[in-house]
């Protein structure tokens, strides 16, 4: 009832007035200003509903929420980005991306692949601007735990293949290698097929078997072998066939697959960098991408060259990439085709001429309407 007094020696009553309150306990502050000094008084009152008590959900749960109300969920450690400063987190149920929690730095060391992380916040999605949507939490990270890192297991490729990320592995004498690139190896079990990114080009060779130890990972939604260690010639010059590859020029714009199909392509190669990438005929939104190629493909040299290129499909990347480990390229003479730069081309009132290019192996005409 009063919002301030004047000095005296005499106790003066202050009355502090609350409505009503339905719903939860509830806390507010009064402040009192004595100068260049503050005294302050709690004030709590209890509410009809009691303590505030923040759900927890699952993750399928909490992406069905309302985007107002907070929820807590907790899961395993997906993937991180320190750099962006986001994890994704599974339960089983579903996954969320914890994206730029506020206290990141609190627990930044423990942020890894494999812990458990509990968070509270309230959940949106984002749509980027290719059209994927993004389910996350936006608040605070309330606790991770480290992972305890299990011992690695002898398994078989199919067997890795099928184990969940982050698993770590031993695998003897059924890694047969079919492929070799700059950073890595293809191998096989006669059943299953991975990628063994090992990050640098290693001595093996195709038809060595190995023995190695790893992590179970996925790839641009493909299974993966990472941490590559302990890699070990158990023989060579062992027998390789390849089943009759898949060739997808047609269909190149649309293909998609979620394992390593042997698959083949046509278009002309361009050499930019450390990158290989092919222009196919008739695409018009995806290019192929020749991954960390071998010295022995001799890539270089079929720089702005038509060329087949035949491997592993690795997935699609930055949306735009269809990725290959490839076997084998070749220069191919016999593949026509025909290509004009623009579909459209816009000239104003008092213009009298335009330009295009096109580029083509074959004899072509031009009639206008």
């Amino acid at each position: 009832d009063k919002t301030s007094g004047t000095a005296s020696t005499k106790e003066q009553t202050i009355t502090v007035s609350v409505g009503a309150n339905k719903g939860n306990d509830r806390e507010g502050e009064v402040v009192f200003t004595i100068g260049l000094t503050k005294a302050s008084l709690a004030v709590k009152q209890a509410g009809e509903k009691g303590e505030y008590v923040v759900e927890t959900l699952t993750c399928a749960e909490f992406i069905k929420t309302d985007g107002v109300t907070e929820y807590i969920i907790s899961g395993n450690i997906t993937s991180v980005s320190t750099d962006y400063k986001y994890a994704y987190i599974n339960d089983g149920t579903a996954e969320v991306e914890v994206y730029q929690p506020t206290n990141w730095s609190e627990y930044a060391d423990k942020i890894k692949v494999g812990a458990k992380l509990t968070a509270q916040g309230v959940y949106t999605k984002y749509t980027n601007a290719s059209g994927k949507t993004y389910d996350e939490l936006v608040g605070v990270i309330l606790d991770v735990q480290e992972a305890e890192t299990p011992e690695p297991t002898e398994m078989t490729l199919t067997e890795i293949v099928a184990a969940a990320d982050a698993t770590p592995f031993i695998i003897k004498g059924d890694a047969l290698v079919t492929a070799v690139t700059a950073a890595g190896f293809v191998v096989t079990d006669g059943t299953a097929i991975a990628y063994a990114y090992a990050g640098s080009a290693t001595d093996v060779k195709i038809g060595d078997k190995l023995a190695f130890s790893g992590t179970k990972a996925t790839y641009n939604g493909i299974p993966e072998l990472k941490d590559i260690d302990d890699i070990k010639v158990l023989s060579s010059d062992n027998s390789v066939s390849y089943p009759e590859a898949r060739d997808i020029t047609s269909i190149f714009d649309t293909y998609t697959n979620s394992t390593m199909e042997y698959i083949s392509f046509i278009g002309i190669l361009a050499k930019s960098g450390n990158y290989y990438n092919v222009t196919v005929d008739g695409a018009t939104k995806m290019t192929g991408s020749i991954q960390t190629p071998a010295a022995s493909l001799k890539a270089e040299d079929f720089d702005s060259k038509m060329v087949k290129v035949t491997g592993y499909y690795i997935g699609i990347s930055s949306s735009k990439y269809q990725n290959i480990l490839a076997v084998a390229i070749e220069e191919d003479t016999d593949y026509k085709y025909f290509g004009v730069e623009k579909t459209e081309i816009s000239v104003g009132a008092t213009s009298t001429s335009a330009t295009i290019n096109v580029t083509g192996n074959v004899a072509w005409t031009a009639a206008s309407s």
